[in-house]
């Protein structure tokens, strides 16, 4: 993977973990874009005022240059920082290697924290929104996957458990939750998210019950949302009435219900191979497919989900116990790839919640052993990492 695109991924999660997140482990809403009747004021920045909070003469050179700050300013005479310059840059601008400009910026990035903190913060919106979390639980579960950083596994089990146990009253998810008090009737962007974030944190730590909750809320859109006519409703069977029942299809900044609710299907019928779970997907898709032709740049989850419909899937089921090391090692082999259309299970053999692609996968001499399927057909199970990379290269290669 490009290290890059981990670190941004990391310094994002950071500032979530840091700003957004509640005490019992769901993450707010939003900021406001203003404080103190100024739009933007919390975080922007004028050349005079990095040099006063970092100390280093050299350090606060380094910072103006990699985060592009100019006397002039992008935002109302202030700097809205962002890196402008990479490390190649500015290594042939300061004459410094690599790890220094990463330990400087670390420096002036700290002190400039440590100033902005001082400053009034924005209102902040302390709504947890189900749907939201859903998509943050899947961020979090996928980072640790890829860093095998345990902070953010604890953080993502920590959210896992809080909306199962705060957003679901008498068996029913909520939407909204704030101070306490958990509100209004889910919807079904709320039911698919929270059923990806479950799928992914399954797929980090194969604790059963994440699959198990995933599956109830695949459930619960099949029984509950369903059109006839082909793909979902944004509201459940039993909810209030409207005039008509609203379907949102369009992906905007955060994929539509229906995108979520399709790939959560598609993603389930990988585990178990039932058609209750795969046809319905398939509808859905079959219903876009003109709409989805046309304009395709408003329809990008669609696409995925396409992909995973009719894209060649794998299935990687690993016997044993996930603490043993031979386990990690080969859960980690798929880890460090990216296969979109890939789905991991694993556990001890008969262990109560998993899915049916764990059925008869047992231990070889009592060593944790893979098996890599298509469609239920699996190739020879090992325990060696090199022969399942070998058999993944060779499942990812199109035929001549």
């Amino acid at each position: 993977g490009d290290p890059q695109l981990l670190k941004i991924a990391e310094e994002t999660l950071a500032f979530m973990l840091r700003e957004m997140r509640d005490p019992l482990g769901g993450f707010y809403s939003s900021y406001d874009a203003d404080s103190e009747g100024e739009e933007g004021k919390y975080y922007v920045w004028s050349v005079d005022e990095i040099r006063q909070v970092i100390e280093d003469p050299q350090v606060a050179d380094l910072v103006i240059a990699a985060y592009g700050a100019t006397e002039e300013g992008n935002y109302e005479g202030h700097n809205i920082l962002h890196r402008a310059a990479d490390h190649g840059a500015l290594a042939k601008q300061f004459s410094l290697d690599s790890a220094d400009i990463e330990a400087r910026l670390a420096i002036g990035r700290k002190a400039l924290l440590e100033a902005r903190a001082e400053r009034v913060p924005p209102g902040l919106d302390n709504k947890v929104l189900t749907a939201w979390n859903g998509l943050t639980l899947i961020a979090l579960a996928e980072a640790a996957r890829a860093s095998r950083n345990e902070e953010y596994l604890a953080a993502a089990q920590q959210l896992a458990e809080f909306l199962l146990s705060s957003l679901v009253v008498d068996g029913r998810l909520l939407r909204s939750w704030r101070k306490g008090e958990a509100r209004y009737t889910a919807y079904l962007e709320d039911h698919a998210a929270l059923g990806l974030g479950l799928l992914a944190l399954y797929q980090a730590d194969f604790d059963p019950r994440w699959y198990r909750e995933a599956k109830r809320q695949a459930d619960e859109i099949v029984e509950a949302f369903t059109d006839p006519q082909g793909g979902f409703f944004d509201t459940r069977h039993d909810h209030e009435q409207l005039i008509a029942r609203p379907k949102s299809i369009q992906d905007s900044p955060t994929p539509s219900g229906n995108t979520l609710a399709v790939t959560l299907l598609l993603k389930i019928g990988a585990y178990e191979g039932e058609s209750r779970y795969i046809e319905p997907a398939e509808s859905a898709l079959r219903s876009m497919a003109k709409t989805a032709a046309q304009h395709p740049a408003a329809f990008a989850g669609w696409l995925n989900a396409l992909d995973f419909a009719i894209g060649p899937q794998l299935q990687l089921a690993i016997a044993g116990s996930p603490a043993d090391p031979n386990f990690k090692e080969l859960s980690s082999r798929a880890d460090k790839l990216f296969i979109p259309n890939l789905v991991v299970a694993g556990g001890e053999p008969g262990e109560e919640g998993q899915p049916m692609l764990m059925a008869d996968r047992n231990l070889r001499e009592g060593v944790p052993t893979a098996y890599l399927c298509q469609g239920f057909t699996c190739q020879l199970p090992t325990t060696k990492v090199d022969e399942l990379s070998r058999q993944m290269d060779e499942a990812l290669t199109p035929p001549a």
